[in-house]
Protein backbone atom coordinates (compact mmCIF):
# COMPACT_ATOMS: atom_id res chain seq x y z
CA UNK A 1 0.00 0.00 0.00
CA UNK A 2 1.03 3.64 -0.34
CA UNK A 3 2.84 5.07 2.22
CA UNK A 4 4.77 7.80 1.32
CA UNK A 5 5.22 10.46 -1.82
CA UNK A 6 6.69 8.65 -4.41
CA UNK A 7 9.47 12.03 -4.61
CA UNK A 8 13.04 10.67 -2.51
CA UNK A 9 13.41 14.46 -1.73
CA UNK A 10 9.79 14.45 -0.27
CA UNK A 11 8.24 13.09 3.56
CA UNK A 12 4.51 13.74 3.15
CA UNK A 13 3.12 10.72 4.00
CA UNK A 14 -0.12 9.51 2.50
CA UNK A 15 -3.75 10.20 4.63
CA UNK A 16 -6.26 10.76 2.15
CA UNK A 17 -7.75 9.87 -1.45
CA UNK A 18 -8.58 12.84 -2.22
CA UNK A 19 -4.95 15.12 -1.28
CA UNK A 20 -2.17 15.04 -4.30
CA UNK A 21 -2.49 12.10 -7.52
CA UNK A 22 -2.50 8.35 -7.10
CA UNK A 23 -1.18 6.75 -9.77
CA UNK A 24 -1.89 2.81 -11.02
CA UNK A 25 0.55 1.03 -13.66
CA UNK A 26 -0.47 -2.06 -14.46
CA UNK A 27 1.26 -5.51 -14.10
CA UNK A 28 3.77 -5.88 -16.30
CA UNK A 29 3.25 -10.11 -16.27
CA UNK A 30 0.60 -12.56 -14.83
CA UNK A 31 2.56 -13.01 -11.56
CA UNK A 32 2.14 -8.75 -10.21
CA UNK A 33 -0.28 -6.99 -9.39
CA UNK A 34 -1.59 -3.38 -10.49
CA UNK A 35 1.20 -1.47 -8.25
CA UNK A 36 0.06 2.52 -7.11
CA UNK A 37 2.08 5.48 -6.82
CA UNK A 38 1.32 8.46 -4.95
CA UNK A 39 2.56 12.21 -5.16
CA UNK A 40 1.56 14.79 -2.30
CA UNK A 41 -0.30 17.72 -3.73
CA UNK A 42 3.18 19.99 -3.63
CA UNK A 43 5.06 17.42 -6.08
CA UNK A 44 1.93 16.64 -8.24
CA UNK A 45 2.14 20.31 -9.15
CA UNK A 46 5.78 20.14 -10.48
CA UNK A 47 5.92 16.56 -10.94
CA UNK A 48 4.30 13.11 -12.50
CA UNK A 49 5.29 9.76 -12.42
CA UNK A 50 6.06 7.63 -15.58
CA UNK A 51 7.25 3.82 -16.07
CA UNK A 52 10.45 3.20 -17.91
CA UNK A 53 11.04 1.05 -21.03
CA UNK A 54 12.83 -1.20 -17.95
CA UNK A 55 9.46 -1.58 -15.90
CA UNK A 56 11.26 1.31 -13.28
CA UNK A 57 8.35 3.94 -12.49
CA UNK A 58 10.73 7.51 -12.16
CA UNK A 59 9.62 10.91 -11.09
CA UNK A 60 9.74 13.20 -14.26
CA UNK A 61 9.58 17.02 -14.13
CA UNK A 62 6.19 18.02 -15.58
CA UNK A 63 8.45 20.96 -17.26
CA UNK A 64 10.60 18.60 -18.98
CA UNK A 65 7.45 16.63 -19.93
CA UNK A 66 6.35 19.89 -21.85
CA UNK A 67 9.94 20.19 -23.34
CA UNK A 68 10.20 16.48 -24.74
CA UNK A 69 6.78 16.60 -26.05
CA UNK A 70 7.44 20.10 -28.20
CA UNK A 71 10.63 18.51 -29.61
CA UNK A 72 8.83 15.67 -30.61
CA UNK A 73 6.04 17.62 -32.59
CA UNK A 74 8.49 19.64 -34.10
CA UNK A 75 10.29 16.66 -35.40
CA UNK A 76 7.05 15.16 -36.40
CA UNK A 77 6.13 18.39 -38.44
CA UNK A 78 9.40 18.84 -40.36
CA UNK A 79 9.25 15.19 -41.40
CA UNK A 80 5.60 16.00 -42.94
CA UNK A 81 7.12 18.73 -44.81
Amino acid sequence: MVSKCHNPRCSAEFRYFGDGKLFEFKADSIRETSQLYWLCPQCSQTHSLKRDSDGEVRLVSKHEQKKHAQKRRSARMEQAS
